[in-house]
């Protein structure tokens, strides 16, 4: 399937002004309603931009006819990691998207499968640290060091090193995957590539003392959601990662699939500029746990508290928000203890695995003070 966009027409869309990406959401929003007769759902987290999604759908939604007393159906994925915060406001988000445009919703909440909780999977297949393509990188890699044997200086040696390389971590008994993930070399095509390669400056990360892994995503909130039909619209962006880029630049913001599924991302070419205006014209609730929305002299608009927050205790892109978990002590102080409480001690060890983080690869994340 040929690419629906270029790199380069996108970030033409990513230069939109803010008002025009959000009239773009809105016709693809129109679109996806046509598409799919309104049987669609909503990946709804309590999260600014679901929360914009779910405002904005059920406002075009209650104006068409047809629809009128059908309820509209709304997924989220309870993944026994959201703040206090985010489930009160989830509460009344629900209530208040209803009576503000006087629709149904059928709220159907999941959870891990057989009483799996978030703290349980990470205890036992590591924590969520620096990105979800770059931890998956390093516990891909891990996972053939441990088999092999073999040391940071090798696998600097090797990283990006050409043909030469390859087939010497090949001899070594490194897998087709890790090889990608060590060189860029795509086995399938017999050349190099981009993409799946782990950064440089994470390469000791395969060596933490805890270990890493991007699996807790996919198990505790990507796969409870496969019970359901695979036709669904969710408050996705391009900018938010390379993979999301990668996924839009193949797809566009609609897509049927060849069998049955539809994906719809009506945001998925708007930045957050475009997202938090979204939100500020059209005074849609947020969670506490964001702040307020500002603007700033430079023109660029940004969340008081942070811009982002997904799980209580996820550490991705926490490199970057280097007092996330400082900021949470306060309000969840168990979680926190939890996360950074040693594993021998049955926490989840965030405080070994960031002090080696800070230490090896030159992050600077705040680790709190246990009470």
């Amino acid at each position: 399937m040929a690419n629906a966009f270029t790199k380069s027409e996108l970030v033409k869309m990513w230069k939109r002004p803010v008002e025009r990406q959000y009239n773009v959401a809105v016709s693809k929003i129109l679109e996806a309603l046509k598409d799919t007769d309104g049987e669609i759902a909503i990946c709804f987290s309590g999260g600014k931009d679901s929360s914009l999604l779910l405002d904005m759908f059920c406002e075009i939604y209650s104006q068409i006819d047809k629809y009128k007393g059908k309820p509209i159906t709304v997924y989220f994925a309870n993944t026994t990691n959201e703040t206090k915060k985010m489930l009160q406001f989830i509460d009344f988000f629900v209530s208040w998207v209803q009576k503000q445009w006087g629709v149904k919703l059928d709220f159907k909440e999941v959870r891990p499968e057989k009483g799996l909780t978030w703290a349980s999977f990470v205890k036992e297949n590591g924590i969520p640290l620096i990105s979800k393509e770059q931890a998956k990188c390093v516990r891909m890699v891990r996972r053939d060091v441990e088999k092999i044997g073999c040391d940071l200086s090798t696998l600097e040696k090797y990283h990006r090193g050409g043909m030469d390389a390859v087939n010497a971590l090949f001899d070594m008994g490194f897998s087709k995957t890790a090889v990608l993930n060590l060189t860029g070399w795509v086995s399938s095509r017999q050349a190099f590539g981009e993409g799946f390669i782990l950064s440089k400056v994470w390469l000791p990360m395969v060596f933490c003392p805890v270990p890493i892994s991007e699996q807790c995503c996919v198990n505790i909130k990507e796969k409870p959601l496969h019970q359901f039909p695979n036709i669904v619209m969710t408050g996705e962006q391009a900018a938010e990662s390379k993979t999301r880029e990668n996924v839009y630049l193949k797809t566009g913001c609609n897509i049927r699939l060849d069998n049955g599924d539809y994906k719809s991302k009506p945001f998925g070419a708007m930045t957050l500029d475009g997202i938090l205006f979204a939100l500020q014209y059209r005074k849609t609730p947020i969670c506490g746990d964001y702040g307020s929305i500002v603007r700033d002299s430079d023109g660029h608009y940004r969340c008081t508290k942070t811009n982002r927050t997904g799980c209580a205790l996820c550490g991705f892109g926490c490199q970057y928000d280097t007092e996330r978990f400082v900021r949470l002590t306060d309000e969840e102080p168990a979680k926190v203890k939890f996360a950074f409480t040693p594993r021998e001690k049955g926490g989840a060890g965030y405080g070994e695995a960031i002090e080696y983080m800070n230490e090896y690869c030159g992050t600077k994340v705040q680790i709190p003070k246990l009470k």
